[in-house]
């Protein structure tokens, strides 16, 4: 959604008051309860100069994880039974709780591709009941990444560098078994897309 801040006082609004560009192309108000709509999308159309002349464009953070609803504003989440719910921020403790734990999201699609991930890291967790024993030197832990020169996952053992949120197997053939089962899994968990 793109958002804009007033340069300069309007008769019916003032300077730093919050826009933004609705799913219509209006240019809305965000007065925290629904809007006001201060310009049609055919007035932008026919009165380009508007935005560029009395608005300056908000640069707005490039994904979810970074951005804190205001209140009144809409957002998405994975709910218990794994259905993506749209809630509005109302500062509760619930809405601070979804925050906290990451799992508010802008939109829809984003909350299904958020959704996506946590079930492919539980199917990959799943693969592997190994527990790796970092004061144990001498025990290969396998974890899998990808290369995107060759475009391909490879396979790498480690012995005492614990990578953050790798998930490790206890053998070669049981990280393979896991990524010929379950290829898709490890690419949405790496947040691979130009496979």
């Amino acid at each position: 959604m793109k958002r804009y801040k007033l340069l300069k006082d309007l008769p019916t609004f003032k300077a730093g008051d919050l826009f933004y560009i609705s799913e219509y192309g209006a240019l809305v108000y965000d007065d925290g309860d629904g809007g006001v709509m201060a310009y049609t999308r055919q007035t932008l159309e026919k009165f380009p100069n508007i935005l560029a002349d009395w608005f300056e464009k908000i640069e707005e953070p490039t994904n979810s994880i970074h951005w804190k609803p205001k209140f009144g504003e809409d957002y998405c989440f994975v709910d218990d039974f794994a259905r993506i719910t749209r809630a509005r921020w109302s500062d509760t403790h619930v809405d601070e709780q979804r925050y906290k734990l990451g799992i508010i999201r802008r939109t829809k699609a984003e909350a299904e591709k958020a959704l996506e991930r946590q079930m492919a890291i539980a199917t990959l967790m799943r693969d592997s009941n190994f527990e790796p024993d970092w004061s144990n030197n001498d025990q290969n832990k396998w974890t899998s990444y990808y290369n995107h020169n060759d475009k391909e996952l490879l396979i790498e053992a480690t012995a005492f560098l614990q990578y953050p949120s790798a998930i490790y197997f206890d053998t070669y053939d049981s990280i393979k078994k896991s990524i010929k089962n379950h290829k898709k899994e490890w690419l949405i968990y790496l947040g691979v897309e130009d496979n």
